[in-house]
């Protein structure tokens, strides 16, 4: 381990003296998840605007990750590292932060593989390599647990994961949600539709025809009785899932699956 953190430290990826304290700011709610994963909660001073989980961040200072508007409130903090997510913050803002000179890190967490592979990068920009490292294997053993579990169920299986229902947008083929699908052994009824969401008619819903329906907070499934002829109805294989579990690229997005593969598991 100490080997590896010099190598580190050597490449230029841990860029603060070890053991000195830190101010972290963070701009994404998964990163900020991830950090209080790693141990390094103590050193986040601030948070972006929609990070609410653990629920001590809810008194932490909050700042928009999202517009170019926060420089000054973020300068006001006096961060040593500010951590953003890589296509969700403002490309402003980032590069504003970066010409005034302040360290920050972008992480670009895409896929369930990757989330492992953040956890560590995290710690090694914050100090915290063990506690890291272990986050990272208890995480892909959960993970590589839930794969072997449902790894030989039937893929036929159809599953709609509803985003929001006016207007009616669902995950499609290149979305966090669709790859929990194919981890629960499931297909993804709109894996044709390009990109993370696309919006659909309910006459689009009725031709794919799906075995399973999940909605995410705060969205009912009631709508959808209106439409008994649908496998997911007929057979009650619909659930709603908390939306945080199914949209943060963090460790917490396998309780998440774990509910969507429970549901997949019964759909016939």
């Amino acid at each position: 381990m100490r080997s590896w953190f010099f190598l580190l430290l050597t490449l230029g990826l841990i860029n603060i003296a070890y053991g000195q304290s830190q101010r972290i700011i963070s701009l994404a709610p998964n990163v900020t998840e991830m950090l209080y994963d790693i141990g390094a909660g103590d050193d986040v001073v601030a948070v972006d605007r929609d990070s609410d989980y653990p629920v001590s961040v809810k008194t932490l200072p909050k700042v928009d990750g999202y517009t170019s508007n926060s420089v000054e409130a973020i300068l006001a903090l006096n961060p040593t590292l500010v951590i953003g997510w890589q296509g969700g913050n403002s490309p402003q803002l980032i590069q504003s932060l970066q010409r005034l000179g302040v360290n920050v890190l972008l992480v670009n967490t895409l896929t369930l593989a990757d989330i492992g592979k953040t956890l560590q990068q995290l710690g090694a920009a914050t100090n915290h390599i063990q506690s890291a490292y272990q986050a990272a294997e208890k995480f892909q053993q959960q993970l590589t647990q839930l794969s072997q579990r449902y790894a030989q169920q039937p893929s036929h299986r159809t599953v709609m994961i509803e985003l929001s229902d006016h207007p009616l947008y669902v995950a499609t083929a290149n979305s966090l949600q669709s790859q929990v699908i194919q981890l629960c052994g499931g297909v993804n009824a709109f894996q044709a539709l390009p990109g993370e969401a696309q919006m659909v008619s309910v006459e689009s819903v009725l031709q794919a025809n799906p075995q399973v329906i999940i909605a995410v907070t705060p969205l009912s499934l009631n709508d959808w009785s209106q439409w008994p002829e649908l496998p997911a109805v007929q057979s009650k294989r619909m659930a709603v899932i908390d939306a945080d579990l199914l949209s943060r690229n963090d460790p917490r997005i396998l309780q998440g699956a774990r509910q969507v593969c429970e549901v997949v598991a019964q759909a016939k």
